[in-house]
């Protein structure tokens, strides 16, 4: 599985995220037109231990979770990605970089599942989606679904989780684990407050803002006194991001 999310300004910042059963991999990126001849190996930070999921016959399984991100990034270019890990090497899948007044656009979609997709997305520069996109955050081929498909594989993919993204398998809203480790965001959230799914970036001029609804409702409430208390960091964090990306 293997995800572009958007860096804090997507004319020269992208993220990255995938997992693997191999504890070494190799990240490339490259600019479409140079991707035979020129291409660069980006470092990844990954977690020292594996993640553990399961499937839906209550079978556990690990897979190590890599994050990389790239900084130096040309506006207005399409990028090809790949993986190399245990021998094998990934589809190459790609991206392209934002730039001030170019026109350029966007798939907004929320409450929608990898079975109903569309085959193609021809065009679109990202996908927006704001949440319930897996029936349980806990399974791991309910990611795998979205994994090659259109929305993902070939533009940025900026998200904010739902309920089931939170959920375990008995259908509880529990952690939000699940969302933090399938994305790699921008970490530019709430100061102090571990609301990883709240993020902002700037794409062709616009501010785009996630915020995370569904934190409070879980185990991370015993993090904060009272429900306001989230609400309140939020807002006010809201306040600055727009207040500094308004000049």
């Amino acid at each position: 599985m293997l995800t572009c999310c958007p860096g804090e300004d997507t004319s020269q910042q992208a993220r990255f995220v995938w997992f693997s059963d191999s504890d070494s991999c190799l990240l490339f990126c490259a600019k479409t037109t140079d991707q035979a001849n020129d291409h660069t190996v980006i470092p990844y930070d990954r977690q020292d231990q594996p993640v553990m999921f399961s499937d839906k016959d209550d079978d556990d399984f690990e897979y190590y979770c890599y994050h990389a991100r790239i900084d130096d990034l040309e506006p207005n270019t399409e990028y090809v990605y790949w993986v190399e890990s245990g021998g094998e090497v990934s589809e190459r899948q790609r991206f392209r970089t934002s730039a001030q007044k170019i026109k350029w656009d966007f798939l907004w979609m929320g409450g929608i599942h990898p079975e109903d997709q569309p085959d193609s997305f021809d065009g679109i520069d990202m996908v927006l989606f704001t949440g319930n996109g897996v029936d349980c955050g806990a399974h791991y081929e309910d990611w795998l679904q979205w994994s090659g498909k259109p929305a993902i594989a070939n533009c940025m993919f900026a998200a904010v989780p739902g309920d089931a993204e939170y959920s375990d398998e008995d259908d509880d809203v529990c952690s939000y684990n699940w969302f933090r480790i399938m994305r790699n965001n921008p970490q530019n959230g709430p100061d102090g407050t571990n609301q990883e799914a709240c993020y902002w970036f700037v794409r062709g001029g616009v501010l785009f803002v996630g915020i995370d609804s569904i934190i409070h409702k879980g185990w991370a409430m015993d993090m904060w006194d009272e429900e306001e208390e989230v609400l309140a960091a939020q807002t006010n964090w809201f306040d600055r991001v727009v207040t500094s990306q308004s000049g």
